[in-house]
């Protein structure tokens, strides 16, 4: 029984190296990241974005949620919202690495509609981020709308 016990163990370990080995870390920054205090003048609902924020995208089919790249449980995203003043803000958008493509960052400028902030990729993609306040300070809702929508509960760090 012992054997079995050992084997059943030695298989699971071996078996699954392949998995550990696409886990994720969170995606990076660049150095020159500075989130500035909004001023005196900006909302205390829009203050609330200020910061960085951190979550995995998934994607949700007719109510099933289905991680963007199962091998490892969803493609990592950290949004850096820098400077908030209204009607525009500065954020940096790090996505983390899936399939063959690499993690990487860019910084963007965005627009403020009501309590959303909306965020255009650009470049070469056209997709946009979409940011809302929920009703706990430390969360986010977002959504990436481009050839496909996914959507993430960020977390603030």
């Amino acid at each position: 029984m012992r054997y079995l016990a050992a084997f059943l163990t030695l298989v699971v370990v071996v078996g699954s190296a392949p998995l550990l080995a696409q886990m994720e870390t969170p995606p990076p920054l660049p150095g020159n990241v500075q989130i500035v205090p909004p001023g005196p003048a900006v909302p205390p609902r829009l203050a609330a974005f200020s910061g960085v924020w951190e979550g995995v995208w998934t994607q949700q089919t007719l109510g099933q949620k289905r991680y963007v790249n199962p091998a490892h449980g969803g493609r990592m995203v950290t949004i850096a919202i820098e400077r908030i003043e209204p009607p525009n803000v500065v954020a940096v958008y790090a996505w983390g690495s899936y399939g063959g493509r690499k993690k990487g960052f860019r910084r963007l400028k965005g627009t403020i509609s009501g309590e959303t902030i909306l965020l255009t990729l650009g470049q070469e993609d056209t997709a946009q981020v979409i940011l809302k306040l929920t009703g706990d300070p430390r969360r986010l809702h977002a959504s990436r709308v481009g050839r496909v929508t996914l959507f993430a509960d960020l977390r603030k760090r």
